[in-house]
C-alpha cells in the first residue's frame, strides 16, 4: 500500500467511525479534496481551522547554467504549495 493510500485509508477510517459508513467516508474526503482544489484554483488560498493554511506560490522564472556545457540556461517558472500549520496543531504536537 502506498503512502498516500495509507492516509486515505486512515482518514476514512476515523470518518467511518463518526458516520458508521466507510462509503459515506470517501464521498466525504473525495467532496473536501475537489473543494480545496477549487479554492486554491480560485484564489491561491485554502484556510482549514486548526490545521493550517495552504497557498500556491509562484516561483519566477530564474537564470541558471547547463551542468555539462556551462552555457546560460532559464528556468520557467513553477508554482507549488506551501503549507503553514496553524498554531493550535503546532502546540498540540
Amino acid at each position: 500500500m502506498t503512502a498516500k493510500n495509507m492516509h486515505l485509508a486512515l482518514d476514512a477510517q476515523i470518518i467511518k467511525r463518526k458516520t458508521g459508513s466507510a462509503v459515506t467516508a470517501r464521498y466525504l474526503l473525495a467532496d473536501v479534496a475537489k473543494a480545496v482544489h477549487t479554492e486554491l484554483q480560485a484564489s491561491g488560498t485554502v484556510v482549514l481551522p486548526g490545521i493550517g493554511t495552504i497557498t500556491v506560490q509562484h516561483n519566477p522564472i530564474s537564470g541558471g547554467r547547463d551542468p555539462l556545457s556551462g552555457a546560460k540556461i532559464q528556468r520557467p517558472g513553477f508554482k507549488t504549495l506551501k503549507f503553514i500549520a496553524a498554531k493550535q496543531l503546532k502546540e498540540a504536537l
